[in-house]
This record gives C-alpha cells, sequence and structure tokens, in this order.
C-alpha cells in the first residue's frame, strides 16, 4: 500500500499542470455542460477559469453549482469579446498547459489526456483536434498530416477553432490572441505559434461543436453590406506578407464572396472582390463554387484539402 501511494504521488509531481480557460457570455446551460465536460477528464485539469463576457444573464449560479475549488470565475466589466476574454483566461491561469474551450462545445473525456501524450511523444508546443458536430454527428477531419503546415495554413484554417487547442503557456503568454480581430483569430494565433514551434495535429475528433449557436452569425454575415465588411478581411490584410501575393488575393477573394451567391447582389460583391483581390483570383474562386456545386447535385463528394 505504502508503495502504491508513493508511485501515485510521484505521477502527479511528473504530471503536467492543465488549466482550461472557458470564455463565457450567456448561455448558462451551456456553461454548464462545458464545465462538466472538463471535470470529466481522464487527464486532471489543475484549474478551470471561467471568463464571463458582462454577461447579461447570471451566470455564478452555475459555478457555485458545481462546489469545485478548481473553479475560479472573473466577470468582466464591459463587452469585449472573445479575444479578450482568452487573454485574460490566458494571463491569470497558473497551469503550464492552456486548453481552451468555448462556452457552447463540449471536449471528450479523453481530449486532454490523448493531447498531452501527442505532445511529449512529438516535442511540440502545442496540439489541435478534430471535431464533431453535436447536431449532426459529422466529423470534420481534414487530410492535412501529423504537423501544421505552413502550406495547409495559407489555405486558411482548415483544422478547427480554440476548443482544439491545448497549448504551452510560455508559448502563447507572449503572443496572446488578437483582440482586434472580428473573425480568424484561431486562424491568426495558429499561424503566429507555428512561427515559434511545432503544432501536432491529433486528426482524431475529440471535442463536439456546437453548430447551431453559430446560425445568428451566418445569417448577419449574409445580410451585412459592403461598406461593412472590410472588418471581415483584417486578418487576412495582418498576414498578407507571409502569405505571398498569390495566396493573399486568393484568401481575400474566398471570404468576400463566401456567402456573396445568398445576398440579394452577388455582382455588387463580385464587383468589390475584384477591386480588393483582382479578377484572376474573383474568377478561380467564383468557378470553384459552381464546380462545387455541380458535384453536389450529381451527387458526388470531394474531402476537404
Amino acid at each position: 500500500m505504502f508503495n502504491a501511494e508513493i508511485i501515485f504521488l510521484l505521477k502527479a509531481m511528473l504530471m503536467m499542470n492543465v488549466s482550461a480557460v472557458i470564455p463565457a457570455y450567456n448561455r448558462p446551460d451551456y456553461l454548464e455542460s462545458a464545465i462538466k465536460s472538463v471535470l470529466a477528464q481522464t487527464y486532471p485539469i489543475s484549474e478551470i477559469i471561467v471568463v464571463d463576457d458582462c454577461s447579461t444573464t447570471d451566470l455564478l449560479p452555475v459555478i457555485l453549482a458545481f462546489k469545485d475549488e478548481r473553479i475560479h470565475y472573473h466577470k468582466s466589466t464591459t463587452n469585449m469579446g472573445n479575444g479578450y476574454s482568452r487573454n485574460q483566461g490566458t494571463k491569470m491561469a497558473n497551469g503550464d498547459w492552456i486548453a481552451y474551450l468555448d462556452d457552447d462545445d463540449i471536449w471528450y473525456e479523453n481530449k486532454i489526456e490523448l493531447q498531452i501524450q501527442s505532445i511529449e511523444k512529438h516535442n511540440c508546443i502545442a496540439c489541435l483536434t478534430s471535431l464533431e458536430h453535436l447536431e449532426t454527428g459529422k466529423i470534420h477531419q481534414p487530410e492535412v498530416g501529423e504537423f501544421v503546415e505552413d502550406k495547409h495554413l495559407r489555405l486558411g484554417n482548415l483544422y478547427c477553432g480554440t476548443s482544439g487547442l491545448l497549448v504551452s503557456k510560455a508559448a502563447i503568454l507572449p503572443l496572446l490572441f488578437d483582440e482586434t480581430l472580428k473573425c480568424g483569430v484561431d486562424w491568426d494565433i495558429y499561424i503566429r505559434l507555428n512561427q515559434i514551434g511545432k503544432i501536432y495535429y491529433l486528426q482524431q475528433p475529440l471535442f463536439y461543436y456546437r453548430q447551431g449557436t453559430h446560425s445568428g452569425i451566418i445569417s448577419n454575415l449574409t445580410k451585412m453590406k459592403i461598406e461593412n465588411y472590410d472588418s471581415r478581411l483584417t486578418a487576412i490584410k495582418k498576414h498578407r506578407h507571409w502569405l505571398g501575393e498569390h495566396k493573399y488575393k486568393k484568401r481575400l477573394a474566398k471570404q468576400i464572396l463566401y456567402y456573396a451567391f445568398s445576398k440579394p447582389k452577388p455582382q455588387d460583391w463580385i464587383y468589390y472582390s475584384i477591386k480588393e483581390a483582382g479578377i484572376p483570383a474573383t474568377l478561380n474562386v467564383i468557378f470553384k463554387k459552381f464546380y462545387e456545386k455541380i458535384k453536389t447535385k450529381l451527387g458526388f463528394t470531394s474531402k476537404v484539402v
């Protein structure tokens, strides 16, 4: 019995301390599910930091109901966005490793354990995972190799949102999330992390992504006017030099035309794309859109690359 206790204590000492950071805004029921998924991890979590982005709904009862001293609650005085909340949680974290979880997503119970194993085996500064859509069970699992590479990042974020990210605090603290970005925050941080160390991509789905909560965002995007759209391009413009001019223009055109054909005047968005990205890039995106549409109608499917 004594020897077993010694072994247990030694294992605990050798374990990496992991802090979970959950940015939250309203949605107490989702937050409860998110926290439960952290507490259910097969790898022990040292602390859970919930950063409330000035919710209008009281989230404190959710925290108190768990009666777990590992859960720390911080409420911002003004609504600042997810990037700010993640940064606040990052600065507050005591763990050597930080795992992020959006309040509407849910981790598989072995997520952190498998990510830690991958990081130790491959000596990486971070690990990403695949995901499963909660409502449909559809798996997002791009075939892009075991490690995050610039050639794939230049196509956009093919991987996952930050709910799939486990990262060394020492690596992310000097960088932090770009709070000025309206979109592409995850893509931006993966680019910057990949420039300072290796990121392992664990192709196994290890968290549930709640697509339904993003339907309002998509609806707003389909209604967004051209004069307000430039904020959606900030991340791409930020990385223009890194992308290279050819990939930069393709990314611009793809972003501008993503919902163009769901809008009342798609021709205006085509003109806007030509102005920002040029004719070749615009035509390339339009051709691919129609090509994929035809393939779908004919019943053919293609894998994400």
